[in-house]
């Protein structure tokens, strides 16, 4: 039998066509799992970006149940010099602060030397004992034993780059450095204390082995005679002076912790006038979640309203319009919206907390921010569930209600759930029915290719009769 390369050649006929029209045709069959397939893509993203707005309302809501944003305290510093930050352990109230010293770190410097990497003494093992202490009022100092190190200096270190290394290596709190004051022996070893304060004060000593740098590295800070040691000492160990409400003080360091309980001062510089530094209830902490919340509601409500909009002109409809799981979530959260309780702030409207006629929140932050110590708490009763007193709190409850919408095995996570098995369905069904269509149009090709060969046969049957016919009449011709 004959074989046909290509659809058509055999039988002339434009099988090739017939056979793409019967495909297109076939394919069509898939538009309605495509079209399903496309809703459910769409609804599957309005979920999540409706599950976002809810996490961030429910996140805003957490926000006001947590008793820290009640009790927070805010500070305010007038004039120059000193900056506060406090805790809700401060009281209430107005701080003077005066600072006439600020707290520094001690310096030492060797004398100049004229290199930096030339040996100093012949090389022979020395022991540089170094230590921080107290040096107190009366001028005696006593050296810490937790920070002392033994560094020992010889041939490979000798130098005054080697010590520089060796005293940073021993990670006493002090830092080494070298200098280069322009003189004809310029090279200058200078140790800074990391700490502010007259608990930061450096003692240096050396084992006596080598007069070089026994000269160079010592210093004695109870000696009456600053010039007496090998180092000078360029930076004196201060710590900061200052007063609190008229009591003078003096702290090691510059940000003051423990002056007055709760409250945190950091001086930056001297001040002729006191600065007043100023505590208050943290109202605007209650203020900003608030706000937080009311945004996170209208812009979950936007979403909603776009997600279930229908446009009459165009005959369009949100992903989610008329969704039953959505309504409810919306019903419920509404009515938690209506949450009321005893006292002076028994509903969201004494917050300063409205609806407006699209459904949506409006704040008015005065009433907040206007609140003192103890209407802060009677907030913190309306908001905060207390389960030992046996009542609800606004957002205790909105945060429980949002974390059975978002939480784990939640209402979202089910509903998404049935959506992605839909899709996994469909796109089952979409396989299978392109694994139809495929053999049902190698079915089409098969036929046709026998159409085209049968064809293909008829008309060489007829070329051979034809031809044989056209024969024997030429023969008869001839003959008569």
């Amino acid at each position: 039998m004959a074989t046909i390369s290509s659809l058509g050649i055999g039988s002339g006929l434009d099988l090739n066509s017939l056979l793409t029209d019967l495909e297109t045709a076939e394919r069509q069959k898939l538009t309605p799992i495509e079209t399903q397939q496309a809703s459910y893509e769409a609804e599957l993203s309005a979920w999540g970006t409706i599950q976002s707005r809810l996490e961030s309302l429910d996140t805003a809501a957490a926000a006001l149940a947590d008793a820290e944003t009640y009790t927070g305290m805010t500070t305010t510093a007038s004039g120059s010099g000193v900056s506060a930050t406090a805790t809700s352990e401060v009281s209430a109230g107005s701080y003077s602060v005066a600072v006439t010293q600020l707290a520094q770190a001690q310096s030492l410097a060797t004398t100049g030397q004229a290199s930096r990497d030339e040996a100093i003494g012949d090389g022979t093992a020395t022991t540089l004992t170094l230590s921080l202490g107290t040096l107190a009022s009366d001028g005696s100092y006593a050296a810490d034993a937790e920070r002392s190190a033994s560094i020992v200096i010889d041939e490979s270190n000798n130098t005054l780059e080697g010590i520089r290394d060796a005293i940073n290596e021993a990670g006493l709190g002090v830092t080494a450095s070298i200098v280069n004051d322009g003189s004809d022996t310029p090279y200058r070893l200078v140790m800074t204390s990391d700490e502010t304060g007259n608990e930061a004060v450096m003692s240096l000593s050396t084992s006596g082995e080598v007069a070089e740098l026994d000269s160079l590295l010592s210093h004695d800070p109870a000696s009456s005679d600053p010039a007496a040691g090998g180092m000078e000492e360029v930076v004196a160990a201060r710590n900061a002076e200052f007063s609190v409400n008229g009591i003078s003080m003096q702290a090691t360091s510059n940000v003051i912790d423990d002056a007055v309980d709760g409250l945190t001062l950091t001086l930056s510089e001297t001040n002729t006038t006191a600065s007043v530094v100023t505590v208050k209830e943290n109202a605007e902490s209650v203020s900003k979640a608030m706000e937080t919340f009311v945004n996170a509601y209208n812009d979950l409500q936007d979403t909603i309203d776009n997600y279930t909009a229908f446009n009459a002109d165009e005959g369009t409809a949100g992903e989610l319009l008329g969704d039953s799981t959505l309504r409810t979530i919306e019903s419920r959260l509404t009515s938690a919206l209506n949450f009321t309780s005893e006292g002076d702030f028994y509903a969201l409207s004494s917050l300063g907390v409205s609806r407006t006629n699209d459904g949506k929140l409006e704040f008015d932050s005065a009433v907040i921010e206007a609140a003192d110590s103890e209407q802060l708490a009677a907030m913190s009763g309306f908001f905060i569930s207390d389960d030992e007193a046996g009542t609800s709190g606004f957002a205790s409850q909105m945060s429980s209600l949002l974390e059975e919408v978002v939480g784990e095995d939640g209402t979202l996570e089910s509903t998404t759930e049935g959506i992605e098995g839909s899709l996994e369905s469909l796109a089952s069904q979409y396989e299978q029915t392109e694994d139809t269509i495929e053999a049902t149009i190698e079915r089409y090709r098969e036929q046709f290719t026998e159409l085209d060969i049968l064809v293909a046969n008829l008309t060489s049957t007829s070329d051979y009769l034809t031809s044989q016919l056209e024969t024997l009449e030429n023969s008869w011709d001839m003959t008569g």
